[in-house]
């Protein structure tokens, strides 16, 4: 087993196993941190947070969200309690080392709503886009300057989208068949 900690998820993914992950940041520190960057007016309300690595703002990444029905809304008074709950129901998840906690907050709405999702990080933009696409995404964040690229997804949740294609493909009425 490698001794020595990787620095970044760069570092980690190009040294094709040889260098290990450092210890989890601890829950404490994360939630402390990514508040404090929601705060940070150059990022417009959002963070994308490793658990291993921290905030990824800057780092040549495509955060893609990994599934439209994880995302979850909540009041900013519930954050903390919530935060717990989230972290232990996709621990799973984030134990990956390109999987991070999407964050952001959404104040031009009232009340106003903290959101989190969990998101990929994929270094290459075609490969980021169809990841995307077909995770039905709107659209994926370049980390590195801080934009959005739109993939041609509507967003919709999986339940949603079952729930329109029930709408949408129905079978023709037979006539009933006289006996």
């Amino acid at each position: 087993m490698p001794e020595k900690n990787a620095t970044s998820l760069l570092e980690y993914l190009s040294a094709a196993g040889n260098l290990s992950l450092p210890k989890p940041i601890a829950r404490e520190e994360a939630l402390q941190e990514i508040l404090s960057l929601l705060n940070d007016s150059a990022r417009d309300g959002g963070v994308t947070y490793s658990l291993y690595f921290g905030d990824q703002w800057g780092k040549s990444f495509y955060a893609v969200g990994l599934n439209n029905d994880w995302t979850e809304d909540y009041l900013p008074r519930d954050w903390r309690m919530r935060f717990d709950r989230f972290l232990r129901k996709y621990q799973r998840w984030l134990r990956n080392p390109r999987c991070c906690l999407g964050v952001w907050s959404n104040h031009t709405i009232e009340p106003p709503l903290i959101i989190v999702d969990i998101s990929v990080l994929v270094v290459d933009m075609e490969v980021a886009k169809r990841f995307g696409r077909e995770g039905n995404q709107i659209a994926i964040f370049f980390l590195q300057e801080g934009r959005e690229i739109l993939t041609a997804g509507t967003g919709e949740a999986t339940e949603a989208r079952l729930q329109r294609l029930e709408q949408e493909d129905r079978i023709p009425l037979l006539p009933e068949e006289n006996g």
